[in-house]
């Protein structure tokens, strides 16, 4: 009886040990240490099943006495069987953490730490490539690169349609690309360790791997520690951040602990599908730990900035933004009142009155005993009061987030909030940018119909363009109408005028429409370039097919043909749309960018600027640039030169007798296939391609069309294999087919 108890109490010893670094994250469902040399393969007790080994591995030594670790080469993988219930919303597990404890002897060559395709007949899904950055092509890299011969700990925390982020020793490395639920990042009920198909898997060493169920916020993350590497810290990184993004957790920290909420809340859209908001009222407030100490020279904290991104539903209430007294004993110490002011009587208000239904981005600036500055989006909007030191706007250890103790914090919605241990500069703040309160409009507008001053703007709508290389002055589509020839190695710098937008430090939002004509579809051509620099690729390309695209788009399975005008319109607003129209007609849906990502303009842009030579010879009659994303309708009413999308081989007109759609050819596909049907009548046409699961992948077809045959291409890149069923609908006809995705 004796020896069990000691056992037991041995056991429970280790057990707690084992869980004391996981003191601030939930229980792993897997933890594998690679401890004993004799069963490398087995997981810690109760968390997970033993591994299976492909290939050879060996046992070396770890990080320390008494951590172990193994080390796995080139065609060598494991076989983990995670043991997680399909999550997030799809068939597959969406939601998860992973953690390596890793070493590599050397760059310039390719390590993998995990891939979910369960054959391992893809590419891995994390790397480190040559030069030490963490990533893949799909979510981006890390600009921290690793060092050779150091111990790491990763933390990849994924919640897929939410975010996708790398951590390295506790610190964000990386906040990726978002990924798709059920994805090539949804995982499967076996996940490989260290896989990769064609060899990109050199040898690497590893000393703990750890899976969760659930996406491990920034404060768990940091919980578990790592090996004290520093990154490059951004002097702009704020003390704590909150962005409301996770449904599931909308108080979860991005940087800092996670809020604590008294009350109730409600997701809500955001100023874009990529970046949610929180809805809170009356009565309800979040507690917010700073985590710094005191400053400024008092016993609280005096020095601080803190930022809002907010909008309220109506003015004529009060709306409260934070409470510096943390019984929620006073009142609120910041406001919008009831004419839609910013401030607070201690402080002063500020002469502009917001609209309601606008977001706007608040940042005060503060150094008790010598300023109180307010700032929106990115302008000064007045100088407060300065306060006494410890005073009412010292900060405790908490402070209460919309809180007011009567009433005066009317309903609000929140997309972010940041707090800086140190008041930032006003260069700083306006670094940080805001949101355009301006009208919608034409920013600029070109027509090369003044052969005399071919690059002046039209009257009122921009500035001239300049000219980098040489052009040459052709007809246009129309007597009247001109056009200039631009070849490779030239092009336009375009300075478009439109403010910051869409809560990002640049243009987020826009629309270019290019009336364009490729003379001999060979090679590529580029639209438009981001990159003021021109030494970055092409942001929009039409290649040698005909296609229009980027590969971080995706391309339109249409293809304009050569020498024929067309009227190109691309409407963007990164995070919620990237959308391709030729002559009034969506081309393409293309993958959705992040904020302040590639796609997002700069205050010069350049039209027809490639880096490396794929800018090809283009003639272009007219430039057009919007200060915001024109709907579909509005495109639409530009009109164009009378293509009509989505057909190739048309017969229309032709006589037939009967609707029909045929099985699509090739069948099954990679990644492209055709699809063909007959109308007996003209009319509204939708063509509509579903997964599985029932959920749309595409709208091929959507919009009026004249009888007859007509056949179209449909790409199934960036899609994961299995069954997909297009369905075409037509004056009261219906019929839906399968078809099979294999790569």
């Amino acid at each position: 009886m004796k020896n069990s108890y000691l056992y037991r109490l041995t056991l429970l010893f280790a057990l707690f040990s084992a869980l004391a670094v996981f003191a601030q994250a939930p229980d792993p469902a897997g933890w594998w240490k690679f401890d004993d040399p004799a069963d490398l393969l087995k997981p810690e007790a109760g968390f997970g099943l033993p591994l299976e080994l492909v290939g050879t591995h060996q046992s070396v030594d770890g990080p320390a006495a008494g951590n172990g670790a193994v080390k796995i080469g080139i065609g060598s993988h494991y076989k983990m069987m995670h043991g997680i219930a399909p999550n997030g919303g799809g068939s597959f597990v969406n939601e998860f953490t992973l953690m390596f404890d890793f070493r590599v002897e050397q760059l310039n060559k390719w390590y993998t730490l995990f891939q979910t395709a369960m054959e391992n007949n893809n590419d891995g899904d994390c790397f480190i490539d040559k030069e030490g950055n963490i990533g893949t092509g799909s979510t981006g890299y890390t600009d921290y690169a690793v060092i050779p011969n150091e111990w790491y700990r990763l933390v990849i925390s994924v919640k897929n349609g939410t975010h996708y982020r790398y951590y390295l020793d506790g610190l964000l490395a990386f906040d990726a690309d978002i990924q798709d639920i059920d994805g090539r990042y949804g995982l499967e009920p076996l996940l490989l360790l260290m896989a990769d198909d064609d060899g990109d898997d050199g040898s690497i060493e590893i000393a703990e791997v750890g899976i969760w169920s659930t996406a491990l916020t920034s404060w768990q993350v940091q919980s578990l520690g790592g090996y004290d590497h520093q990154q490059p810290l951004d002097p702009m990184q704020p003390a704590g951040r909150w962005k409301f993004d996770n449904v599931d957790n909308l108080a979860e920290g991005y940087f800092g602990k996670d809020l604590v909420l008294t009350g109730s809340e409600l997701a809500v859209e955001g100023p874009s599908t990529q970046n949610k908001a929180v809805r809170i009222g009356p009565g309800s407030y979040y507690i917010m730990e700073p985590g710094i100490a005191p400053n400024g020279g008092g016993s609280y904290i005096n020095e601080f900035s803190m930022q809002f991104d907010f909008k309220v539903p109506e003015i004529g209430k009060w709306h409260a933004f934070l409470q510096t007294n943390t019984s929620n004993g006073n009142d609120g110490d910041l406001f919008v009142n009831a004419d839609g002011q910013i401030g607070v009587a201690s402080t002063g208000y500020s002469d502009l009155k917001i609209n309601a239904g606008e977001w706007y981005r608040l940042i005060i600036s503060v150094r008790n005993g010598e300023f109180f500055h307010y700032f929106l989006d990115g302008k000064l909007l007045f100088e407060g009061l300065k306060q006494d030191l410890d005073g009412r706007f010292g900060l405790e250890d908490k402070v209460l987030l919309f809180a007011d103790n009567d009433g005066e914090d009317g309903e609000i919605d929140i997309a972010d909030v940041a707090f800086w241990g140190r008041a930032l500069a006003d260069t700083e703040v306006v670094k940080l940018g805001g949101y355009a309160h301006e009208s919608k409009k034409v920013a600029g507008s070109w027509k090369f119909d003044d052969a005399g001053d071919i690059l002046k703007a039209e009257a009122g709508l921009g500035l001239p363009l300049e000219l980098v290389g040489s052009h040459e002055v052709i007809e246009g589509p129309a007597p009247g109408n001109g056009a200039i020839r631009i070849d490779k190695g030239s092009h336009y710098k375009l300075t478009h005028g439109i403010a910051p937008n869409v809560g990002g430090l640049l243009v987020n939002e826009y629309t270019i429409h290019a009336d364009i004509r490729i003379p001999v579809l060979s090679g590529w051509h580029t639209l438009y370039q981001t990159t003021p620099a021109n030494n970055n690729d092409g942001d929009c390309f039409i290649k040698s097919s005909g296609v229009i695209g980027t590969g971080d788009t995706g391309y339109s399975t249409d293809a304009i043909l050569a020498n024929e005008w067309y009227r190109v319109v691309i409407s963007v607003k990164n995070g919620t749309h990237y959308q391709y129209y030729w002559d009034g007609q969506l081309v393409y849906e293309a993958t959705v960018q992040g904020i302040d990502s590639r796609f997002a303009l700069e205050p010069v842009l350049l039209m027809f600027g490639d880096d490396d030579g794929d800018d090809g010879s283009i003639d272009c009659a007219e430039i057009t640039v919007w200060n915001y994303a024109l709907n579909a309708d509005e495109v639409a009413a530009l009109g164009g030169f009378g293509h009509v999308v989505g057909v190739e081989g048309n017969e229309a007109g032709a006589i037939v007798t009967r609707y029909e759609m045929d099985q699509n050819y090739p069948n099954p596909f990679n990644p492209e296939t055709s699809i063909s049907y007959a109308l007996v009548k003209s009319g509204h046409v939708r063509l509509e391609v579903f997964n599985m699961l029932g959920q749309k992948m595409a709208t091929l077809i959507d919009h009026q069309q004249e009888s007859g045959r007509h056949s179209l291409r449909l790409s199934g890149a960036g899609w994961p294999s299995g069954v997909y069923f297009y369905k075409l609908s037509a004056n009261g006809f219906t019929q839906t087919k399968k078809m099979f995705l294999c790569k």
